[in-house]
């Protein structure tokens, strides 16, 4: 017999509530908790329990469990007391109730409460309960709606937040501000604070000096290295990071500093991330169009992603210090070091007939572009009528010509991937053939264009990576 018994209360399953308060009414305690109806619904639906300390108040705002997957027994024992405290009780009874494998615990803070009641007064030293008012019961005449009403509306939550959370306050003493970044970051390195950053829609004067104290930066910076920089702008006045770098073989840090003292950089727009000859505004200059920038990306079908790398990895991004590593550990990833900057390749800014891109995103200027059809479609764009403005997304090109010079390189790419591949590449369309009007727009190209929003959502990503000379 009590064999049997011990099997079927194994055999019971059963839910554990830790309730946050000394329970002296068991019938009040589960009307707080929604009742067996709020119990068996939350537990069929597998959701959190809402314990309110005040279920007949609709303005009570609740507090939640959370649920925990545990293994435990409840047992039910009964004990035949002794008169003489000091001898050892004797148990009369021992039973298993059941099996106990769901918990809910309430660890979460509760939202705010506000009573619907009036503030303290003569006639009410401790306020009065205006809930009735508020919730009339029963069917009312018409003579209450036109009646005085208070003002009681309470919004759905106060805080957004039921978990404590850690928060590092700031110091208010100016001489212990230095301190501050020590309290997030210990390894990483101090950024160079002297780069100058505008946007597209920059509206004061166009910056023709450095920041104060830019020149700091060019104590430990040759003047051969000057000056091949500055004959770098004499000759075009806007250029890519990664161009500066293959041209002068230049450390990215010997080069930033350079820069901060001879340019600017445009964060948005046709020109974004591109270094500026302080002084020259593009948006003023319709020649300035060849030196926009197309953002060009292969498709990550077929041989593309087994030739080509991607533009970044989740593990680079994640870094946070790179000033002192070169390979992380547990990564594959390497940061460029200087001898990496030696023997970086033409193709990191140009393209040209039989070449592939380093990566499966690239960001070139039109100068750069040594197609033959994008060349004739350049030369072919006609002067910029009196009056135009410059645009924020296309510049100074017409409508489309962006999609059409990006039709015209991914069949390029995809010509040069079927030469090298032993199959054909798989691919969303076959190129058609292309015409060249006298405007200098490729018509019927067999290629998808790319959609515009995914190309604004991916600008910002792009932005953080290249912009690592940030303040």
């Amino acid at each position: 017999m009590e064999n049997s018994n011990l099997l079927n209360g194994f055999q019971k399953q059963l839910v554990c509530i830790q309730y946050p308060g000394t329970v002296n009414d068991e019938i009040k305690a589960i009307e707080t908790l929604g009742g067996l109806s709020g119990i068996s619904q939350a537990y069929s639906k597998n959701n959190r329990l809402q314990l309110r300390f005040r279920p007949k108040d609709p303005y009570c705002k609740a507090a939640y469990s959370h649920t925990y997957s545990c293994t435990g027994v409840l047992l039910k024992i009964k004990v035949k007391k002794k008169k003489n405290s000091g001898e050892i009780p004797e148990v009369k009874l021992s039973e298993v109730v059941g099996v106990i494998n769901v918990m809910h615990k309430f660890e979460t803070l509760c939202d705010f409460q506000y009573l619907p009641m009036t503030d303290k007064d003569d006639a009410s030293p401790t306020g009065k309960n205006i809930l009735n008012e508020l919730q009339p019961k029963g069917i009312q005449n018409i003579e209450w709606l036109d009646a005085s009403q208070r003002y009681f509306l309470l919004p759905p939550i106060f805080s957004r937040i039921d978990c404590p959370q850690k928060y590092i306050f700031y110091l208010n003493s100016p001489n212990e501000q230095s301190d501050i970044t020590s309290l997030f970051s210990k390894d990483r390195k101090i950024r160079c604070a002297y780069s100058i950053f505008i946007t597209f829609n920059h509206t004061d004067m166009t910056p023709t000096v450095p920041k104060k104290n830019a020149i700091e930066c060019l104590s430990n910076v040759s003047s051969v290295a000057i000056e091949k920089v500055r004959k770098i702008f004499e000759e075009k006045p806007m250029w890519s990071r990664l161009s500066l770098l293959y041209l002068t073989k230049l450390s990215p840090d010997t080069l930033r500093n350079i820069l901060v003292n001879i340019a600017y950089q445009y964060m948005n727009g046709p020109w974004r991330l591109l270094w500026t000859k302080l002084g020259y505004d593009p948006r003023k200059d319709p020649q300035s169009r060849i030196y926009q920038i197309i953002d060009f990306r292969v498709r990550n079908t077929g041989g593309f992603k087994s030739v080509l790398k991607a533009y970044r990895t989740k593990s680079r991004c994640s870094m946070l210090n790179k000033s002192n590593i070169h390979k992380t550990e547990g990564t594959n990833v390497e940061f460029p070091n200087e001898s990496k900057i030696q023997n970086l390749e033409e193709s990191v800014y140009v393209l040209k007939p039989g070449m592939l891109p380093p990566r499966r995103q690239m960001f070139y200027q039109y100068c750069n572009l040594k197609i033959p059809e994008i060349e004739e479609m350049l030369s072919k764009l006609g002067e910029v009528l009196p009056g135009s403005s410059c645009d924020e997304r296309r510049g100074w090109m017409p409508y489309g010509f962006d999609n059409q010079c990006r039709n015209i390189i991914t069949s390029y790419v995809l010509e040069k991937m079927r030469e090298i591949s032993a199959q054909n590449v798989p691919f969303d369309d076959k190129p058609g053939t292309s015409k060249i009007t006298e405007d200098g727009i490729v018509e019927n190209f067999g290629i998808e264009e790319e959609d515009s929003e995914s190309d604004d959502d991916d600008e910002n990503k792009n932005d953080e990576y290249e912009s690592d000379d940030t303040d």
